[in-house]
């Protein structure tokens, strides 16, 4: 999976944060399927619980965390 490739390239190349990186994808993974489990028997909040989910991962994680990792990784000559 993508989380799985990242994650073997960050501890390969020995980024700094790796740990951290790897509890921010178990978060979401866990939220997401908290989400899939009981956020369908809350028809009127589903639409804005995970467009929230979504938002929040696209924002902090993508574009924060993983430009840091394509940075790190890019300097060690990974393309």
């Amino acid at each position: 999976d993508h989380f799985g490739l990242e994650e073997t390239y960050m501890m390969k190349y020995g980024f700094p944060d790796c740990k951290r990186h790897q509890r921010e994808h178990m978060t979401f993974r866990q939220k997401f399927k908290e989400f899939r489990e009981t956020g369908l028997d809350r028809e009127d909040k589903v639409g804005s619980d995970l467009l929230s989910l979504l938002v929040d991962w696209i924002m902090k994680h993508i574009m924060g965390t993983d430009k840091e990792v394509a940075k790190f990784l890019a300097r060690k000559g990974v393309k």
